[in-house]
């Protein structure tokens, strides 16, 4: 007869600015949790933008002044959560969710739809201001996403830069 054990779920939502690390250490604990035997999985918003939006998305699509780019963004978002969340619900352990839930209003969203499906949430905040560090992410991460394929590293830098700066002016 197979062992069954009840298994507590839990939400992490990660919480930062772009370039910041959130994706790598995501990514680093789902691996470690999962070696440890809890199934783990990472859902990330800019993976659902690529896939329902396209990748080449300029910088003004993130400002929080444009009315249809946030409403897309909100979207991507719900739609992720609610995927983590089913997920979830049909055994899986820990899920993590990838974005940069910048604003209070994001996250108290987040932390709502979750209390509603029983699971608690833990938001783990990236935080970087080393501005060597920052632009090595840029240069090393960034510009090799889908988001900026065929895109010269210059402007593609430049672009992802007023991205960043997008999201600094609505954080929280």
């Amino acid at each position: 007869m197979p062992h069954h054990r009840d298994t507590a779920t839990t939400a992490l939502a990660m919480v930062g600015l772009p370039a910041r690390g959130k994706t790598y250490i995501a990514r680093k604990v789902a691996r470690y949790l999962n070696w440890l035997g809890h199934p783990t999985r990472v859902f990330n918003v800019g993976s659902y933008r690529r896939q329902y939006l396209g990748s080449h998305q300029p910088h003004d699509f993130f400002d929080p002044d444009n009315a249809a780019g946030k409403a897309a963004l909100l979207g991507m978002a719900t739609s992720a959560l609610d995927d983590m969340l089913s997920w979830l619900g049909s055994g899986g352990e820990v899920a993590i969710y990838d974005a940069t839930n910048s604003t209070r209003v994001r996250r108290q969203m987040v932390q709502e739809r979750c209390r509603k499906h029983g699971v608690p949430v833990v938001f783990i905040e990236s935080m970087c201001n080393d501005p060597a560090i920052i632009d090595a992410t840029v240069r090393e991460q960034k510009l090799n996403s889908p988001d900026y394929a065929d895109v010269d590293p210059d402007t593609a830098a430049l672009d992802f830069r007023a991205r960043i700066a997008h999201y600094e002016r609505a954080y929280e």
